[in-house]
């Protein structure tokens, strides 16, 4: 019981510190709102524009938190040397770890939450998914992404590197896997050899069609991917991560 408590308490702080940062919130809240935005003054009709671009955004806002937000805590906690007196409480680095994916994730499902709330009521955006198929998906993109962004911060030694890195992989996720720029509009050569390496590419399929309705066994191969990327970017993670 003690020990829930204190999980429970040391969560409710990380909740509050992404809350507080500038940074986080901004990745959380006002740049897919802002995106949303300018992407919709680009495009007539609203229809069925709208129900395409709040898919993708709800991956960017994962990739954001996830890739980009998440490692820069970690590190953080590794640089000032938290986790090691961490060693010293009733609390363990694992348990601190885990409250800073749950945090994260909180994080994640409010930017979601606020982009569907102007999607849907500015944009007239409609699900027409069924809402446990399209929960499913979205979890194991969260897993999926989140994974990449633990194995950064297994492998940055800094914050500062965490920040580089992490921001030149979103770039890449973002604007190489049909998040924005359709891939027909793209060099062939993304599509042929960079796409099909990003697990983003895979999940804005995959969120897409659930949202849209389509039933799931048509993303066998999409699942079947991400989850693959998955396991093997969580093996890595543990195997290169250093509480020190």
């Amino acid at each position: 019981m003690v020990m829930i408590k204190s999980f429970l308490k040391m969560l409710h702080t990380e909740v509050k510190m992404n809350l507080r940062e500038p940074l986080a919130a901004m990745m959380a809240f006002i740049m897919p709102i802002f995106l949303l935005l300018l992407l919709m003054e680009e495009v007539m009709p609203m229809k069925p524009h709208i129900d395409h671009i709040v898919p993708s955004l709800i991956v960017l806002v994962v990739t954001m938190n996830a890739i980009f937000i998440l490692p820069v805590f970690i590190t953080t906690y590794r640089e000032t040397k938290y986790f090691t007196r961490l060693k010293a409480t009733p609390m363990t680095p694992l348990t601190l770890l885990s409250s800073l994916g749950i945090a994260n994730f909180v994080m994640t499902m409010l930017g979601i939450l606020t982009l569907l709330i102007v999607g849907i009521f500015l944009y007239d955006a409609e699900f027409g998914g069924q809402i446990l198929t399209f929960s499913a998906g979205f979890i194991l993109i969260v897993l999926c992404i989140t994974s990449i962004g633990i194995l950064i911060a297994s492998l940055c030694r800094t914050t500062k590197a965490a920040e580089g890195v992490g921001g030149l992989f979103a770039l890449v996720l973002m604007f190489f896997s049909d998040l924005f720029i359709p891939l027909k509009d793209q060099p062939e050569w993304v599509g042929a050899y960079l796409a099909p390496l990003l697990p983003t590419s895979y999940a804005v399929e995959l969120i897409r069609g659930l949202w849209l309705g389509e039933p799931l066994y048509d993303f066998s191969t999409q699942i079947i991917i991400l989850l693959g990327f998955t396991v093997l970017l969580s093996v890595l993670s543990v195997w290169r991560f250093r509480w020190e």
